[in-house]
Formats: C-alpha cells, sequence, structure tokens
C-alpha cells in the first residue's frame, strides 16, 4: 500500500510540474533570442558538421553530438517548440532527480516535497532560456549529485569515480568551466576521503590553496571591479568553509586507484566526444580553439554582473569565522546557533521566493546562503549518525564551485549554478529534526515538517498561478516551428509582421544583434554558418569579411534591428562597432519601424511594407469622396473574401475600438506587387468578393480617427469571423 501511495504522489508531482513548466516555458519568448542562436547552429551541425570549422558556438562539442544523435534516432527538429520541450524534460528532471536524492536519504515526505517543490519553482529561469545547454548541465549536474550520494551511501566508490567522471566529462565538454568545477569539487572530495595518505593534512591544504587560486584565475582580468572582488571573496569563503567541513566529516573511503579509475574514465569519454565530433569536419586547431580559446576570451567581451545585497563581503568573513570555531567544538550551544542560522537562511530563502523581502531568492542566495552553506553540510544529529556516510559534503562541494557559473554573466546562470542549495538545506533541516527529536523538542521537528511541506505546496501553487494566467490571457503565436507558443497579442502579431516581410522581400536574412528565431520563421538562410547574438564583438575579422561578401552576392538581403538592446549594449560601454556594422550602417536602409525592432533592405532595393495599415487625410477631397481614408496592404488567402474589418487594441485587455462592414463604409482594392505597383485598376464594392493574393485596401472614412497607434491593430474577418489577415501601423 505505501508503495502504491509513492507511486500515485510521485506521478502527481510530475504531471503538475510538467503541466506548470509548459504553460512557463510555451508563454515566453525574450527578445535577445539566445534560443534562435542554439537552434541554427544545431541545427546547421546536424545538416553540415563542421563544429567551430564552419558553425559557430561558444558551447562544448558533447551538446551538439548529443542533439546529433537524438535527431537521428527520434527524428526531432531544432524549432521553437521542440527546443521547449527538451527543456520542460532537463526541467522538471532536475527538480525530481533532487527530490529522490533527498527522498532516499530521509525517507521524509515533508524534505522531499520541499526539495522537489523548491528547485523546480527556483529553477524557473529555464523558461526564459529554450534549448540553452543550461538545460543540460542543470541535469546533469542534479545526476551528478543524485550519484555520488547513492554511491557514497551504498560505499560503492568505485562506480562513484566512474560515474561521476564520466558526468563530469559531459559537463566539460558542454561548457567547460562547468565541467571544470565539477571535476575539481569530485576529485577534492576523493582526495579529502583519501585512505592511507602518507600526509592527509598535506592534501587538504593544498586542496585549500586550489579553491582560493580557482576563482582569483577566473577572474584575474577583473578583478579590480569591486563586484568581481566581492564574488572572488565571497567564493573562497564558501569553498574554504566547506572544505573544512568535509574534513571534519570525512571518514576516510576512497583510494588511490579509485583516483586512476577516474582519470581514464575522462580520457576515454573525452576521447569518443572529440572523435565523435573531429570525425563531422572539426580540425584539432578549431576544436582547441572552441573548446578552450574563445571561452577564455568571453569575461573580457560581455559581463552581467550580479547584484550583492549590503553586508555580503561581512557574512563572507562571518562564515569564516564561525567555521573556524566550529573546528572541534560540539556543544549542545554551538548545535543550537547552527540550528538557528539554517532556519534563518532558509527563512530568509522563503521570504525572498514569496516576494515579501526587497529582493529575490537568488540575490538572497549568491550573496548570503551560499557563503554560509557549510552550515547545512555539518553533522550535529545524533552520535550514532558519525558512523553512517555523509553526503552533505559531497553536495556542499559541488555548490560552491558550481556558484562560480555566473561569472562573468549572472543571468540564467545564478539559478543553474546554485539550485544545489536547496537540496542541501533538506539534508541540514534533516539534520536539525533528528537534534531537535534527541532534545525532545517533537513539536518543533512537526513544526518543521508541516512549513516545509506547505512551502512546496505553495511555490508550485505561485508558479502554477502565474503559467495559467500567462497561458490563458496569451494568444498563439502562428509561426512555422512556434504555432503554440502563446505570447501578448502586440509582441506576438510585431514578430509575425517581421517574419512575413523578411520571408516576402529577402533572400537571406541578418540580424542585429543575431536573432535567428526570425530565420527560422521566414525559412531564409543567414549569410554564413558563423551565427551568433553578440557577432560583432565574438566573430573575427575574416569571419565579419564573410558575411559581408554573402550580403553583397545576395540580390535581396534583408536586416532586422532590436534596437533596444543596440541601445542597452552601448549605454553599458559594450563596443557595437566592426566592420561588419559598418557595411550594414552604409548600405542598408529602413523600410519600416515598429517599437524596438527595425526592418532593412538594401539601399538598392525598393519594396512596401506588408500587413501594414495607414490612416490618410486628404487635404482637398473631391465632391463626393470621404476625406479619409484607411489604407490597409495585406498578404490574404487567394480568394479570401472581407465582410467585417475591425480597429482593435493591443494592450493589456484587447478590444475592439471601432469596425466596419459593407452596411457602413465603401471598401476598395488595388492588385499590387511586392514594390506597391498596381496590377490593376483599384475596383470599387469589393466586400465579400475574391481578393488577390496581395491587395491594396482602401475603406472610406468620414471622420479621422484617434487611437494610440503602436498599440492598435486592423483585423480583416471573413463573414464567419475567422481572422484572413492583420495590419499593424508601423513608423
Amino acid at each position: 500500500m505505501a508503495r502504491i501511495r509513492s507511486i500515485v504522489l510521485v506521478s502527481l508531482a510530475t504531471v503538475t510540474m510538467t503541466v506548470i513548466a509548459y504553460w512557463m516555458l510555451f508563454t515566453t519568448f525574450m527578445s535577445y533570442d539566445d534560443e534562435g542562436y542554439v537552434l541554427i547552429s544545431l541545427k546547421n551541425y546536424v545538416a553540415h558538421g563542421g563544429l567551430y570549422s564552419h558553425v559557430y558556438s561558444q558551447y562544448g562539442p558533447f551538446l551538439y553530438l548529443l542533439h546529433d544523435i537524438g535527431h537521428r534516432l527520434l527524428g526531432y527538429e531544432f524549432t521553437n517548440t521542440n527546443g521547449r520541450l527538451i527543456t520542460l524534460f532537463f526541467w522538471v528532471g532536475a527538480a525530481m532527480v533532487c527530490s529522490h536524492l533527498i527522498w532516499r536519504q530521509t525517507r521524509e515526505i515533508s524534505l522531499t516535497a520541499f526539495t522537489g517543490g523548491l528547485t523546480f519553482f527556483y529553477l524557473w529561469a529555464m523558461s526564459s532560456e529554450p534549448i540553452h545547454p543550461g538545460g543540460l548541465i542543470t541535469a546533469l549536474v542534479a545526476v551528478g549529485a543524485w550519484w555520488g550520494a547513492r554511491q557514497i551511501q551504498r560505499s560503492a566508490i568505485t562506480s562513484l569515480a566512474i560515474g561521476s567522471s564520466l558526468i563530469g566529462t559531459a559537463l566539460l565538454f558542454t561548457k567547460i568551466n562547468v565541467g571544470v568545477f565539477f571535476l575539481i569539487s569530485a576529485g577534492i572530495w576523493f582526495f579529502v576521503e583519501i585512505r592511507n595518505a602518507r600526509s592527509p593534512r598535506v592534501t587538504a591544504i593544498l586542496a585549500g590553496i586550489l579553491l582560493v587560486l580557482l576563482p582569483l584565475g577566473l577572474m584575474k582580468t577583473e578583478i579590480a571591479v569591486p563586484w568581481v572582488r566581492t564574488y572572488a571573496w565571497l567564493s573562497i569563503a564558501a569553498s574554504l568553509t566547506m572544505l573544512t567541513t568535509a574534513w571534519r566529516e570525512r571518514q576516510s573511503t576512497t583510494q588511490w586507484r579509485h583516483a586512476g579509475l577516474a582519470m581514464v574514465a575522462v580520457l576515454l569519454a573525452g576521447a569518443g566526444i572529440l572523435t565523435a565530433v573531429c570525425l563531422r569536419g572539426t580540425s584539432s586547431s578549431d576544436m582547441l580553439a572552441g573548446i578552450l580559446l574563445d571561452p577564455l576570451r568571453h569575461p573580457g567581451i560581455y559581463h552581467y554582473a550580479p547584484f550583492w545585497l549590503g553586508g555580503a563581503r561581512e557574512v563572507g568573513g562571518l562564515s569564516i569565522c564561525l567555521a573556524v570555531f566550529a573546528w572541534k567544538n560540539k556543544s549542545a550551544s554551538f548545535r543550537w546557533i547552527v540550528i538557528v542560522v539554517r532556519l534563518l537562511l532558509v527563512t530568509g530563502v522563503t521570504f525572498a521566493s514569496f516576494e515579501f523581502l526587497p529582493f529575490t531568492s537568488q540575490r538572497w542566495i549568491m550573496s548570503f546562503v551560499v557563503p554560509l552553506a557549510w552550515v547545512f553540510a555539518l553533522r550535529i544529529g545524533t552520535d550514532k549518525d558519525e558512523m553512517s556516510p555523509n553526503i552533505a559534503p559531497w553536495l556542499g562541494l559541488l555548490l560552491v564551485l558550481q556558484y562560480l557559473h555566473a561569472y562573468p554573466v549572472a543571468g540564467s546562470q545564478i539559478a543553474w549554478g546554485t539550485f544545489l542549495i536547496i537540496s542541501l538545506m533538506a539534508l541540514g533541516l534533516h539534520d536539525s529534526k533528528k537534534f531537535l527529536v534527541q532534545r525532545r523538542q517533537l513539536v518543533a521537528s512537526i513544526s518543521i515538517n508541516l512549513v516545509l511541506g506547505a512551502l512546496a505546496c505553495l511555490a508550485t501553487i505561485r508558479l502554477g498561478i502565474i503559467g495559467w494566467q500567462r497561458y490563458s490571457e496569451s494568444k498563439p503565436l502562428r509561426l512555422p516551428g512556434a504555432e503554440d507558443i502563446r505570447l501578448p497579442e502586440e509582441y506576438a502579431s510585431r514578430l509575425r509582421l517581421f517574419s512575413l516581410n523578411a520571408a516576402a522581400h529577402g533572400d537571406m536574412l541578418f540580424s542585429l544583434p543575431g536573432m535567428y528565431s526570425f530565420n527560422q520563421w521566414s525559412n531564409l538562410p543567414t549569410p554564413t554558418l558563423a551565427n551568433t547574438t553578440h557577432w560583432f564583438s565574438l566573430l573575427h575579422p575574416e569571419q565579419q569579411a564573410e558575411i559581408i561578401s554573402a550580403l553583397a552576392q545576395s540580390k535581396r538581403p534583408v536586416l532586422i534591428v532590436q534596437r533596444d538592446l543596440v541601445k542597452y549594449l552601448t549605454d553599458k560601454k559594450f563596443l557595437v562597432a566592426g566592420p561588419l556594422v559598418d557595411y550594414l550602417r552604409d548600405n542598408f536602409k529602413p523600410l519600416f519601424k515598429l517599437e524596438k525592432y527595425e526592418f532593412l533592405i538594401r539601399k538598392d532595393c525598393s519594396a512596401l511594407p506588408l500587413d501594414t495599415a495607414e490612416l490618410l487625410q486628404l487635404r482637398k477631397p473631391q465632391s463626393g469622396m470621404a476625406p479619409n481614408r484607411l489604407e490597409i496592404v495585406a498578404f490574404v488567402p487567394p480568394g479570401s473574401k472581407v465582410a467585417r474589418i475591425e480597429l482593435a487594441t493591443l494592450d493589456d485587455s484587447p478590444r475592439v475600438l471601432m469596425h466596419w462592414d459593407k452596411s457602413s463604409n465603401p471598401l476598395a482594392e488595388t492588385p499590387i506587387n511586392l514594390r506597391g505597383a498596381a496590377l490593376a485598376p483599384e475596383k470599387d464594392s469589393v466586400w465579400e468578393t475574391p481578393l488577390p493574393p496581395l491587395v491594396r485596401l482602401d475603406l472610406a472614412l468620414d471622420a479621422p480617427l484617434s487611437f494610440v497607434r503602436r498599440y492598435s491593430v486592423v483585423y480583416l474577418r471573413d463573414r464567419d469571423g475567422a481572422l484572413i489577415a492583420e495590419a499593424r501601423f508601423t513608423e
């Protein structure tokens, strides 16, 4: 019966998380379009090979090898929809793996639910980064933590060494810094636990030196910047205090042969990955540059600082002092201090998650919780516990080095690098409960259970409410490979407008910054296979010259510019310049603008903006002619019949401002070509008559209209109310 109940609860939790993750993922599209960059690089690699040689990527070859195999075995294509489904699998999978880790260690439903619910909630940044390697990284780190905990508990050190090495290698060849952090963490745990070492303290000291030098070496180019110094200091504090805790909790379970097996596993797995990718057209020099040399340049090219809360540096110092005090202190009073610190940190995470504090849970965790994470790894429960393996230091060492993942770009990387803190907190709370039970504080222990269960439910419910509101209030995007993505209608119609004009007017599409979902939606090629978001700073002059050559040879190249992103980068002192930027400025002209986006064509080309509307006023109308008219240029399905025209808003509560039909206003049509030239004389009275595919419609108006142009749209509908076309008022 208990087994059936467990299966039902796990199934219910999985289904709930999957539905909520679907709502969140399918109601988000970020304008910087990292997903488009990853999708097009995966698509090009599968089709052409030549990773790093021809296909540009900032990420490691394992990501491309994995999806190449997945594409061939499962047949999935690299669309916005499939990218979201893959990320959904990693997101929910990471939360479930973490919750199972805690269930196996504690057998407590409340702690398991707390871990699964809060980890799922904490990782909701996944919804902004579909198909990004961050999803794969999070899943691999979660599996690595789970596998290590399982094998430590079983004292199966050989399988722990091999398994963690394979996972670390996969991470190394997905994103090199993350893989290095994972392997160093696992290595330090192994060396702390080494049996029969001649000088175990020397090993620990060397590990401590490495933990100090790692952040300093990583951040050396920017170490003079205040936020970088704070980051390095907190990383050192978190790492050294976790190392001392791991040393205190060690049970000498590993041997040197385990380290040898781990090295062999890394070498074999790495050789297999590199060989498979090189066989598809990557040279050894390009592999070296793509995996190691180019990533070393990135901190100096683009960085985004974390927001440090006041007192963060002081907490780092306090953590070290408290760890020194804890070195050999096992008094009951000190254990009560540990419990109080644990509860305060968990309370802060909770309040920040539910927006009861003026900062996010990520800021709280980055500033205060990770530097003090060792207090959750320290065991203060019954003396009998000291004979059983303590998996908390394993999780803690993985956490404090993954903490560095957010350097130099502290966006979604914060969640990906620190999500293990939820599992570590659960272990610390389990240890606290055992101490309370030992002290006969049963009410406090039961209260913790109830609170943790409630937190898991509330966090999941909160995310579900957000997701459902977004999903129910948005409309489908209706673009190829992204049909079911739902966005606010103003945003969705803007994306459709630019995609339609690109497909109609171009034979090649480029963008600034790189926004390659437009290439997916318009089915237009990019100039070369070297595609990345910040191409102006990441691509070498030779690569930019190849793009210039391709654009020059194209008959009808088009360009989409996201003006706000360019302004943001310029304001942040990131140089948006170079030979390719100069070429675009000198050879392209604007066709139309709408909100943050601008559509450009080559200066020697001419074109007419499609799916656009304009309100015209005649200065000297002739007798019997309406003084105003609404002019609409639209693509319509051949033979469509317009029965109703609506002017609607595109704000948070869309509504129809005005509508017209054959009983109210005359409507005329003119068949046109893509340049706007008439293909036949204007025809009057065309309500509910078949229209040509590309048409200019003129709706006569007796009085001018008053509305906000940028947040308004014109809908063409047939007799049944079905949408035929839409038109936006452009700049």
